[in-house]
């Protein structure tokens, strides 16, 4: 699946029936029905209960016409473990619109409720019953229909003015940012790695994802389609998103993207796919987002001789750069793979003609069987990643690897000082004499010296920039050379 990029997020709103599915549909649970008394209920309310020595359970709300219910359930099969109906509703409020959990134990759980005329309350739910810890009121926040919580600070979106309220747990507010257009009216509200991912309560299935100052990072659709869910309650829970809309089920999905947080620096690494797959910058040189999404499949064969394993990693990013220092994937494999021939291989996302692969320095750590897959200088094409299992002849792959060298300083002449373009071919022609006399070190070296040619030939072009690819001549060779230089060690 094919993450685009976010330079064009102005345009996302308008072009939304070709927006991807970024979230699959895993299972449902049973919500908790219609509470006793009521005609209908809607859950308009959850979060989450970490429970000591125990899985973490949801915290449910049910509104009806005039009453308001909480539930606590199971998250595996929505069985109900505790009920109480809201009693306490202050002057002119009658209904609770939205919640979330706060609470970390069974007992003495903390909870923050909204109701709709903006009152906010802080309850613990003891021993079946519910009592109000504080409370506060504040005209800027009529009708919130969505909130969560993050150390401390009360995340509001206010469905009256189409605001993002931020409020300290007195009362006091900090900030107010504008929601986006397609998040009004808004509905679900919940806080995943670091950012809010909303929804209209009018627009079906649609999420959008922001950060903490309401600026738009992407927008997702669940699938499938058919759930037709208009969300009014979000919650993440062992990196799963619960979705309630407008019936009586929770929906539960698996993410399918991840998104990282890239800011200006030198030499900096980020962890895409947590514990599987990071990946360092030689220098970043805005602020921008490294999107990974992970499937199981793709849409392209592999090179002859080739076989994939594992899992398909699809790379893009928002931000100029200059080129990858380092990628390291990780993952787990069955036992009895030859390991010796494992490598990782790559390729653009808009094009299945030019895998290429990357030599890896293969460590198994035992009883895991992991890999660890270190490049440096790989291409910055960000695209697929993909473990695999190579059987080709070697010296068939190291002259490959010439031919992709050689191909990309040929291409690149005209951007290439003249001086610098002697360097380099002389530097080439004498690292293919070395290698058909079988001296791989002295060949290894020859193909190093052109990397450090290309990064120190400052007029080269070499500033990744995802509006303008192509231009990275410099980070496509120092790539090449780097991969060939590995190769060469590896095979002889």
């Amino acid at each position: 699946m094919k993450r685009t990029f976010i330079l064009a997020a102005a345009l996302l709103f308008i072009a939304l029936p070709a927006a991807q599915a970024d979230f699959e549909l895993a299972r449902k649970i049973p919500g908790p029905g219609t509470p006793p008394g009521c005609d209908w209920g809607i859950v308009e309310g959850l979060g989450t209960i970490h429970v000591d020595a125990g899985p973490d359970l949801l915290f449910v709300l049910v509104r009806c016409d005039t009453t308001s219910h909480i539930y606590i359930l199971y998250p595996f099969d929505g069985y109900v473990l505790r009920y109480s109906q809201v009693t306490f509703p202050p002057p002119d409020c009658g209904t609770f619109y939205s919640q979330v959990s706060g609470g970390e134990h069974w007992y003495g759980d903390v909870f923050w409720i909204a109701e709709d005329c903006g009152n906010f309350e802080e309850v613990m739910w003891t021993d079946d019953t519910l009592y109000v810890i504080d409370s506060f009121m504040t005209g800027s926040h009529d009708d919130p229909w969505g909130l969560t919580i993050r150390n401390d600070t009360l995340f509001a979106a206010n469905s009256y003015y189409g605001e993002l309220n931020l409020v300290d747990s007195l009362g006091f507010i900090l900030a107010e940012y504008s929601l986006p257009s397609a998040m009004t009216p808004p509905g679900a509200l919940t806080i995943y790695r670091g950012n809010l991912f909303g929804a209209a309560r009018d627009v079906d299935s649609l999420i959008i994802e922001m950060t903490l100052n309401a600026a738009v990072v992407d927008t997702h659709l669940v699938m499938p389609p058919s759930a037709r869910i208009y969300p009014r309650a979000a919650t993440v829970l062992e990196e799963q998103l619960y979705l309630a809309g407008n019936n009586d089920s929770i929906f539960i999905f698996d993410f399918k993207t991840y998104n990282t947080p890239i800011v200006p620096a030198t030499d900096e690494s980020v962890e895409v796919v947590p514990d599987v797959l990071g990946i360092t910058f030689d220098s970043i040189l805005d602020s921008g987002w490294v999107y990974a999404d992970v499937t199981d499949s793709q849409d392209c064969a592999p090179p002859a001789g080739v076989t994939f394993i594992s899992d398909f990693y699809d790379i893009s990013i928002t931000s100029r750069v200059e080129y990858i220092s380092e990628v390291a994937i990780s993952d787990s494999f069955p036992p009895g793979l030859d390991f010796d021939r494992m490598r990782i291989f790559t390729r653009p996302s808009d094009s299945c003609g030019v895998f290429r692969d990357i030599t890896v320095e293969a460590a198994v750590l035992p009883p895991s069987l992991r890999i660890y897959a270190r490049q440096r200088s790989e291409d910055d094409e960000f695209s697929y990643f993909a473990p695999a299992i190579d059987n080709r002849a070697p010296g068939d792959i190291v002259d490959l690897k010439f031919s992709y060298l050689q191909g990309h300083i040929e291409s690149g002449q005209d951007s290439i000082p003249q001086a610098a373009y002697a360097r380099i071919t002389d530097l080439l022609t004498r690292a293919q004499n070395h290698w058909s006399l079988s001296h791989p070190l002295i060949a290894a070296m020859l193909v190093d010296s052109i990397a450090v040619v290309a990064r120190n030939a400052t007029a080269i072009p070499h500033i990744y920039n995802p509006s303008n690819p192509g231009r990275n001549l410099a980070g496509r060779i120092i790539s090449r050379a780097h991969t060939l230089s590995f190769s060469l060690r590896y095979y002889r």
